[in-house]
């Protein structure tokens, strides 16, 4: 089911204005603060509160703070997330954590289990990422309620 009338999925570099836009209504339900990022509680409900207001109340935005879980979600039910990974500087230091795409799960051989994530915004890092399964921190995803 296509949630938003056709709004998604979109690539950035398909329709910039409408997703421009997208983005800009998420981050004002999601009280995202342009210093500080998004809390994740704040995501939820704000998820949750979108889909609400275009008719989709049976909807809503869950967490998940474990890889296994996340997998399910990823393997089982076809369904992306917003992923935070943990991320870490040049000196090895936590330096907090980044939100990505995340679309899939791998298990490389003699190198453990990754995340696939998705970076599509304009410049050289576009594409798809493997991401070890140590920097998961948590996700949020859509599901019935």
């Amino acid at each position: 089911t296509n949630l938003v009338s056709g709004l998604l999925p979109l690539e950035h570099s398909d329709n910039k204005a409408a997703v421009d836009e997208l983005i800009i209504t998420l981050a004002d339900y999601m009280n995202t603060d342009p210093e500080n990022g998004t809390d994740y509680q704040d995501a939820m409900d704000g998820l949750t509160a979108y889909f609400d207001d275009r008719g989709y109340g049976q909807f809503g935005a869950f967490y998940l703070d474990n890889y296994a879980d996340y997998s399910t979600v990823i393997i089982g039910h076809h369904n992306p997330a917003y992923l935070r990974i943990r991320c870490i500087n040049d000196e090895r230091e936590d330096i907090g954590g980044h939100v990505v795409l995340g679309i899939g799960v791998a298990n490389l051989r003699y190198s453990g289990n990754f995340m696939i994530t998705h970076y599509d915004w304009y410049g050289e890092r576009t594409g798809n990422y493997y991401v070890s399964k140590n920097y998961f921190v948590g996700a949020i995803y859509m599901g019935k309620k």
